[in-house]
């Protein structure tokens, strides 16, 4: 980690193409994946049971909700 100029250069988050407080594609897909099974408070359970770390459950339900919306737009465009 760096500065070049005034923003700060993130070697690892420009090749995993990460965002300050965004997800990984393959995150989002395995969070969306368990939340179309279950609710999301057993989506985020399962982010615990099956990777180690904790999401909370409306950031599963915000993701979800985001993802189908823009599936919703791709079907009816």
């Amino acid at each position: 980690m760096g500065r070049r100029g005034t923003q700060f250069w993130r070697p690892f988050c420009q090749r995993a193409q990460l965002k300050h407080r965004g997800i990984a594609l393959g995150v989002q897909r395995v969070m969306i994946d368990f939340a179309s099974d279950q609710s999301f408070g057993k989506a985020a359970a399962k982010m615990i049971e099956h990777y180690g770390f904790s999401v909370a459950s409306s950031r599963v339900r915000t993701l979800t909700l985001e993802h189908g919306k823009a599936c919703a737009c791709l079907l009816y465009t």
